[in-house]
């Protein structure tokens, strides 16, 4: 039976994590313990722990004489992230190709159905979202627990990368164009075709991200809002 104390802890680090991957932090902003306590009232003690528990999943860093920070992107950080996610999500929809189900496909294209009318929308965080969804059905289909468990680790980063390539006009349609092209590969069981698709989906997100990077000047991405409708040029 769950003790008060530790479902305090728990709704603490959810609170916390939620509002990471939500973007109610800034990239490269501190967190600080006093200032948690007081909007979630509660005491320091699950606030530290789960502090001390996102740092350990990636989610948050503890640097010397700076304290604990929300990581932020530059150019180096997301090449570093295309190499590690490149290799894992490459043999996620390889696995994924050679475990698929009639239900497995029919899960997937659901989730695409969703990313057409988000991105019709012009929602890009909702897409964003959607996106995450994809990728990590793709991964449970695989049915890989390292590979899950080092994705894990990456995630914010991960959503902050794909936020900012897909806050640039037209690679939404790209993103779900090269989708499709994964998703067909992984339904005819072409493990080889699935993977290789995969690579060069994150390998063109990563260009992408970097090019806006380097056009806005900045080393963090501000977050998405809905509605973020961009006008063709």
């Amino acid at each position: 039976m769950t003790s008060q104390k530790e479902t305090i802890q728990i709704a603490v680090y959810e609170s916390v994590k939620k509002a990471l991957l939500n973007g109610e932090f800034k990239p490269g902003q501190r967190v600080i313990e006093r200032e948690l306590c007081e909007s979630l009232e509660v005491s320091r003690t699950p606030v530290r722990e789960a502090l001390n528990r996102l740092v350990m999943e990636g989610l948050l860093e503890n640097q010397a004489y700076k304290g604990i920070l929300v990581p932020r992107l530059n150019v180096k950080s997301i090449t570093d992230l295309v190499e590690v996610r490149e290799v894992m999500e490459g043999l996620a929809a390889r696995k994924a190709a050679e475990n698929i189900t009639k239900e497995g496909i029919k899960k997937l294209r659901a989730i695409l159905d969703d990313s057409y009318k988000a991105m019709e929308d012009d929602n890009i965080r909702e897409l964003v979202h959607i996106n995450d969804e994809l990728h990590n059905t793709i991964v449970e289909i695989s049915d890989n627990q390292f590979v899950k468990e080092t994705l894990q680790r990456l995630k914010y980063r991960i959503i902050l990368a794909r936020s900012t390539s897909l806050a640039v006009p037209f690679r939404p349609e790209d993103t779900i164009k090269e989708h499709i092209e994964i998703i067909n590969a992984i339904e005819q069981k072409d493990s080889e075709s699935a993977e290789i698709k995969a690579k060069q989906h994150i390998i063109n997100a990563g260009k992408v991200a970097i090019k806006a990077l380097e056009e806005s000047s900045q080393s963090f991405i501000q977050p998405i809002r809905e509605n973020s409708k961009k006008p063709r040029t």
